[in-house]
């Protein structure tokens, strides 16, 4: 994860817009997974993307919608837990 991040890619929390007002990672993007598909036309096609959810159903179900309409995305496999503590240091509240 942080070889993605440190070559520009983006991290996309796909929790609930009220899930990440309560905390969520300063450079994270939210990308609500019942919104994937209506709202993916505002990204990017060049970044990769790395969905993240507190359970890796979610974030892998975003992932799967990006990737059928042509974009790179990968899914955090053990949700929140798999950021590396340098990541964790950017979280805010």
């Amino acid at each position: 994860v942080a070889g993605f991040l440190s070559s520009g890619a983006q991290l996309l929390d796909v929790r609930t817009e009220q899930e990440f007002t309560l905390a969520h990672y300063k450079e994270a993007i939210n990308l609500p997974l019942n919104l994937t598909w209506l709202k993916s036309s505002l990204l990017n096609k060049d970044t990769v993307y790395i969905t993240y959810s507190v359970t890796e159903e979610r974030a892998k179900a975003a992932a799967f919608l990006l990737a059928e309409q042509g974009f790179q995305a990968y899914a955090l496999q053990t949700g929140l837990n798999a950021l590396p503590g340098e990541v964790a240091d950017f979280f805010t509240v």
